[in-house]
């Protein structure tokens, strides 16, 4: 017996780039908002009971989601030197020019 393979359709494939493009463009905003107040933060994470409290924190100092400040908590205190900035800022436009190509 054999099995047909469903082809991809390709309207979905394309939707669920689009997705997880906004998904990262959204995460990659955050940090590079938590970068750019980068001594708040460790302050914020420095100073927190826990991680919870850390995050509540920092959803209210820096205007983010729970999605991004997580993604903050996470990253590595390496990330906060300038030429990771740069690296950040240069992947969200990257993604932004990807993601109008295929929403044009």
């Amino acid at each position: 017996m054999r099995f047909l393979r469903r082809r991809p359709d390709p309207a979905e494939e394309r939707a669920e780039r689009l997705e997880c493009l906004r998904d990262q463009v959204h995460i990659l905003r955050g940090v590079e908002v938590a970068l750019g107040r980068w001594l708040e933060v460790a302050e914020v994470v420095h100073d927190a009971p826990s991680v919870n409290a850390a995050r509540t924190a920092l959803e209210d100092l820096l205007q983010l989601d729970e999605l991004q400040v997580l993604t903050v908590v996470d990253l590595q205190l390496r990330r906060s030197a300038g030429q990771e900035r740069a690296k950040v800022a240069e992947e969200i436009l990257r993604l932004e020019e990807e993601l109008a190509g295929l929403t044009a």
